[in-house]
């Protein structure tokens, strides 16, 4: 990874005005970075909004609005109380409410059991007397089978943080509880260098919306979770980022992981932060909160089953015909040597993320299933910033030709050379005979000539039959000193 350049400036102006105003208040408390706590912002909306709405993208998939963020932030960098501050009043006091309600169900649900229990039994010993006397069996069959139509159906537990889990343990809960889930995770060691790193997999198919299935070693048919949505808050140090690369290569990368995230590393601010007490008005944040809950709620039918028909956000025809028009462009810009050409991963992912987060703003800051201009452009300002953020830190360098290489490897051995022979200018066949073994070859040796030349480090003549290289070409021609040379390589041949 590359930490060597402080990234571009971070986009906060182009949040929708309320959301905004709450991030303000998370970012002069905590004093993190700006592109911190936007981060950690997106993706706690993106919980808020994954099990209520989708998005249709123009001419192309309906996608989950699910999204990941990383921030890749050393201790102290702020990403505990950052993601305290956005997400503990909101998902995790709703989560919590929900629990205690659940307990609340759950214990009515043992009463109308067990009384449901005593009257099969007694309904199923009427049928065993009938059976056994040869009576008519049409009425108790009626009454037990009416009853098996009434049997109490078990409370829901609504379980929506997953901070400490493996995939098998994720991937069970979402069939079992819950199939909107999230992994706020702080300091991801685990999820990068434990087992968590091996379900990548499965995750991905959540952000592509796709169904999973679940093998059960207690069931003979797999668990079908039909509409998985997983949003992914992640924190992690520089150091234990390092190492996953390190252990696991490029695997993240190659699986389209790393790609389907927004991704983060600001630089450490401390020793810079106001640490001087500092009241602020609340008040946009607990509306960021409680915008949470709402849509959190909206998320549960009156059953208390996760809601059957989510809502279908669209763009509009304005909207659609910029998005085409952006999808274009980035066709064009993965071209060899274009911008995104070492990139190519990320920008396959690119219109996916601009379309989720658009979404996002619009269902979150106006309750609209209708992306307009204006929130898209807002979404193509951050996903531009992300791109940027991802080549800083993941792009490869890109493949050097092996004439640039051997150029490189050629130059500083020609210096040295020239030194030997106390000459500027050297006759080709000499350089030949004693240049590095792997240039010996003449067609390669003439690449490399060839790229100096171009770089201007080198000048390539020919007097007569004899190809001689000037590698002072920036100084006035020395005819005495080139007889010197043409004269001691005659020499040399007897």
């Amino acid at each position: 990874m590359n930490y060597a350049f402080s990234p571009p400036w971070y986009p906060c102006d182009q949040f929708p005005y309320g959301i905004w105003q709450a991030l303000d208040v998370v970012q002069r408390q905590v004093q993190s970075s700006p592109a911190l706590v936007g981060t950690m912002a997106i993706g706690v909306m993106s919980e808020a909004v994954q099990g209520v709405a989708d998005v249709q993208i123009p001419q192309g998939p309906r996608c989950p609005t699910s999204t990941w963020v990383l921030g890749v932030v050393d201790s102290g960098g702020g990403k505990t109380p950052t993601l305290n501050m956005l997400r503990r009043p909101s998902v995790q006091a709703w989560e919590a409410q929900r629990y205690q309600e659940h307990a609340t169900l759950l214990k009515q649900y043992e009463i109308d059991h067990q009384a449901w229990k005593l009257e099969l039994d007694e309904l199923s010993n009427d049928l065993r007397k009938a059976v056994r006397k040869k009576l008519e069996l049409s009425e108790p069959k009626r009454r037990l089978a009416t009853h098996m139509l009434v049997k109490p159906k078990k409370p829901r537990r609504i379980k929506v943080s997953y901070a400490d889990s493996t995939v098998e343990a994720l991937l069970h809960g979402m069939a079992e509880f819950w199939p909107n889930v999230t992994l706020p995770i702080d300091e991801a060691a685990m999820f990068f260098n434990g087992h968590m790193a091996d379900g990548l997999p499965s995750l991905n198919q959540c952000w592509d919306g796709q169904s999973l299935s679940i093998d059960r070693r207690s069931q003979d048919e797999p668990t079908l979770v039909d509409e998985p949505r997983a949003t992914l808050i992640l924190g992690v140090q520089t150091a234990l980022l390092d190492k996953y690369f390190k252990r696991r290569g490029n695997e993240g990368r190659d699986l389209g992981t790393m790609a389907r995230m927004l991704v983060c590393c600001p630089q450490n601010n401390q020793g810079y932060r106001n640490v001087a007490p500092i009241k602020l008005d609340q008040r946009p944040l607990d509306a960021f909160h409680h915008r949470v809950q709402a849509l959190l709620t909206q998320s549960v039918g009156e059953d208390g089953e996760p809601i059957t028909q989510k809502r279908l956000v669209e763009f509009s025809p304005e909207a659609a015909a910029h998005l085409h028009g952006l999808r274009s462009q980035i066709e064009l810009e993965v071209r060899p040597f274009e911008r995104l050409a070492d990139v190519r991963d990320y920008a396959a992912k690119a219109t996916r993320h601009i379309a989720k987060l658009a979404a996002i703003f619009e269902i979150f800051e106006n309750d609209s299933d209708v992306i307009g201009l204006e929130i898209l452009n807002r979404a193509i300002s951050f996903i531009d910033w992300y791109v940027k953020e991802y080549q800083r830190l993941f792009a490869l360098p890109p493949d050097i030709p092996m004439e640039e290489q051997d150029a490189d490897t050629l130059y500083p051995w020609l210096s040295q050379f020239a030194d030997r022979r106390h000459n500027r200018y050297l006759v080709r066949n000499d350089i030949r005979k004693h240049a590095p073994n792997c240039m010996r070859s003449k067609g390669r040796l003439e690449q490399a000539l060839q790229v100096l030349r171009r770089r201007g480090q080198v000048g390539l003549w020919q007097l007569g039959r004899i190809n001689y290289v000037d590698i002072s070409p920036q100084w006035a021609y020395d005819g005495t000193a080139l007889s010197q040379a043409l004269g001691s390589y005659r020499n040399s041949r007897g």
